[in-house]
């Protein structure tokens, strides 16, 4: 499985690189597949390339949705928790509502290969 991390562009480098602030800490980060971005933009990162430009918002529900993983993972260790976990807290977003497929998944729903498979 592959996982995306938001990270804030923090500086500028010469070419297709920049700087970012995140989970990991300060890393560099290869900016070729989304072009030029200012410092101060959020970015979604995997293996230490951009892969999209993301809000603030979206960076947030991510980073809480990554540390949820992070929690649930030690469930069970020495160091995990003990208590029940409340999930509503760690992704907020699809509390309360039905999960809907994509727009470009929905006219694929019943088709062979689609939804029904």
């Amino acid at each position: 499985m592959c996982l995306g991390v938001p990270y804030r562009i923090i500086g500028l480098s010469e070419g297709w690189a920049a700087l970012g602030s995140g989970p990991e800490g300060d890393i560099p980060i290869d900016m070729s597949l989304i072009g030029p971005v200012a410092c101060g933009e959020w970015v979604l990162v995997h293996g230490r390339v951009a892969r999209r430009r993301i809000d603030s918002e979206e960076a947030g529900r991510i980073g809480k949705a990554l540390e949820a993983l992070e929690y649930l993972g030690r469930i069970g260790t020495d160091s995990g928790p003990n208590v029940p976990v409340d999930l509503k807290e760690f992704f907020p977003d699809l509390a309360g509502r039905v999960p809907e497929l994509p727009d470009f998944l929905k006219s694929q729903a019943g088709s062979p290969g689609g939804e029904d498979r």
